[in-house]
């Protein structure tokens, strides 16, 4: 492991007190990151506030959703791993879906509408 230097300016702290507060930081860091690649916290492009907030609520409700998926899945996977399930699980769902409908003997503009898209 190559060696590194944590910088902190409050000089009262130990060395065991800094590495514990470098450890919450890089949580946080991480958070955001994964914020920022994966759940496009950094593409929005909005001016208004209200639109902002708006965006960042729905950023923090889906990151807590993948928490929460991730608790419930018993097993110690990365955000990323469950997300990536819920897509194939998704796509899936999508595809039994159509596969359903066009057993059916459905036609293609019932399909579409079925779908919620405009024939």
């Amino acid at each position: 492991m190559k060696p590194f230097y944590l910088v902190f300016t409050n000089t009262a702290l130990t060395t065991k007190e800094i590495i514990e507060y470098y450890g919450y930081r890089w949580e946080i860091e991480v958070s955001f990151r994964y914020k920022k690649q994966r759940l496009g916290l950094n593409d929005y492009e909005m001016r208004s506030f209200k639109g902002i907030e708006r965006f960042w609520s729905l950023v923090y409700l889906i990151y807590n959703f993948l928490e929460i998926e991730r608790y419930k899945s018993n097993v110690k996977e990365n955000l990323g791993a469950i997300l990536d399930k819920i897509k194939i699980k998704n796509k899936a769902n999508f595809i039994g879906f159509i596969y359903e409908k066009l057993s059916e003997d459905k036609s293609k503009q019932e399909l579409l509408l079925n779908l919620g898209i405009p024939a």
